[in-house]
């Protein structure tokens, strides 16, 4: 095997485990890779998205929670309280 190719593996690794974004499933020896969430919003505001107006207004709830939590990261409650805070505010 290739000591170069074996080094660069292993500080990659080593690198992983010490940002916290690696984790051993059990009873697995292979190390899965955990991207971040990224947050794709630059304002709280979910009335600013016009993706999510649209799924509220068609009567599309549950895809326009998925996008609340695609675009601010949050959590499934945090998204539903959201969604349903923007559509008591939209009249529906």
């Amino acid at each position: 095997m290739d000591t170069q190719l074996l080094l660069t593996g292993l500080a990659m690794l080593v690198v992983g485990f010490i940002l916290g974004r690696m984790t051993a499933r059990p009873g697995r020896r292979k190390v899965i890779y955990e991207a971040p969430q990224t947050v794709l919003a630059t304002t709280s505001d979910p009335a600013g998205d016009a993706e999510l107006v649209e799924h509220l207004r068609a009567g599309r709830k549950i895809d326009a929670i998925k996008r609340h939590r695609a675009l601010y990261g949050t959590d499934l409650k945090e998204a539903r309280d959201a969604v349903e805070a923007l559509e008591a505010r939209l009249g529906r």
